[in-house]
């Protein structure tokens, strides 16, 4: 039975995201909070219709949050597979059960789109393992906790089991630079997503490599010592990668490594970006910068994308700015012409025009928010 807010009888869950508690994607992460003391055992059940779906398909983090109440509430990130689900209707319930208990139920609707994509990655799973399998060296394990095949190394000092992760998720979709880049090559061509966070939509040729054992994770391995042969891939895409690692030189270099010859490796990088990201940030890059790392490989183009415009770069220093400011004046602060900013980057992501984001293209370069490049080996 529903309350008069629109929960299940029990511990109160929000949601904030999806807010809307519809599922438009084959993989999905819910975030939220549920009403109970952070300390208390929490476990999670997965059900469609009356069938209780495989505990493969779900995972559970639960953490506490600096804007709840340890005492009274605990944050969750629920990391949700539908691929392989068996659907009679357009909804799951994700169960939140504390012993034999069950505490509350959160029922989230399914798109007619996220079931099609679901139903399709899954036709393509088999021939993308048995494609992995003849890439890989020798040594790659299976860890008991995992789901994806590991190749992190033995002293790794982050756990790969979602279950433990504490901190954001990373997750975002290709932009259309990336589907022309993926659309250039061949049929049958495959790819390395070296770093890929969580692919709420994975697509079946290309393989994701993160050091968290996501539900489109298909191999554990960090970029300094990937696990795959030498000339393996037709292309590559490290996007947002290579400022989170330590040795960018050495993951540049597995890069080139398992590249095919003729193939291309697609590269964004930030330049002028704040401190972000886990496990940490530790190297941003110039044009110049981006190409002695992939030293060896032909440039054949370096451009801005939408996301990387300089007026980003201007809304972000001037936020960070304002939030490490007092509250005493940091709305004064935000109150001042600079706030106009702000109304320019909104204008510049919704594509409308406006002559102060007509920047000469190479002082544009000088101040971007990151940059992309191909190369080529030859």
């Amino acid at each position: 039975m529903r309350n008069r807010l629109g929960f299940q009888d029990g511990a109160r869950v929000e949601v904030d995201d999806p807010q809307d508690r519809v599922l438009r994607h084959p993989i999905n992460s819910i975030n939220g909070w549920i009403a109970v003391a952070a300390d208390r055992t929490i476990a999670v059940k997965l059900s469609e219709g009356h069938s209780e779906i495989s505990a493969g398909n779900l995972r559970a983090s639960f953490y506490p949050r600096a804007d709840l109440d340890p005492k009274a509430a605990v944050g969750f990130t629920v990391y949700l597979d539908l691929c392989g689900v068996q659907f009679a209707g357009r909804a799951v319930s994700i169960e939140f059960v504390s012993g034999e208990v069950q505490i509350a139920e959160l029922v989230l609707q399914v798109t007619d789109e996220a079931v099609e994509l679901a139903a399709s990655y899954h036709t393509g799973m088999a021939a993308k393992k048995a494609k992995l399998a003849s890439l890989l060296k020798e040594g790659v394990k299976t860890d008991s906790r995992c789901f994806a095949p590991s190749a992190l190394p033995d002293s790794w000092m982050v756990s790969p089991v979602l279950e433990e992760k504490r901190d954001a998720v990373s997750s975002h979709f290709y932009g259309p630079k990336i589907y022309d880049f993926l659309n250039e090559f061949p049929q049958g061509s495959i790819f390395l997503d070296a770093g890929a966070g969580l692919r709420k939509r994975p697509l079946p040729n290309v393989i994701n490599v993160e050091i968290y054992d996501y539900p489109s994770t298909d191999v554990l391995a960090i970029g300094q010592s990937l696990p795959f042969k030498d000339n393996s891939f037709d292309g590559i895409l490290s996007l947002a990668v290579l400022e989170h690692v330590d040795d960018p030189f050495l993951c540049a270099k597995e890069l080139k490594r398992v590249l095919k010859p003729g193939g291309r490796v697609l590269v964004m990088i930030p330049f002028l970006q704040a401190e972000h990201g886990y496990p940490s940030h530790y190297f941003n890059a110039t044009r110049s910068g981006v190409v002695k790392l992939f030293e060896g490989l032909t440039l054949k183009e370096q451009i801005l994308e939408k996301s990387n415009h300089p007026i980003l770069t201007l809304q972000q220093i001037v936020g960070v700015y304002f939030a490490g400011l007092g509250e005493d004046c940091r709305y004064e602060f935000l109150a001042m012409p600079v706030s106009d900013l702000f109304d320019l980057a909104e204008k510049h992501l919704k594509g409308e025009q406006d002559q102060m984001l007509n920047l000469d293209p190479e002082k544009a370069f000088h101040i971007a928010w990151g940059t992309t490049s191909i190369f080529q080996k030859d």
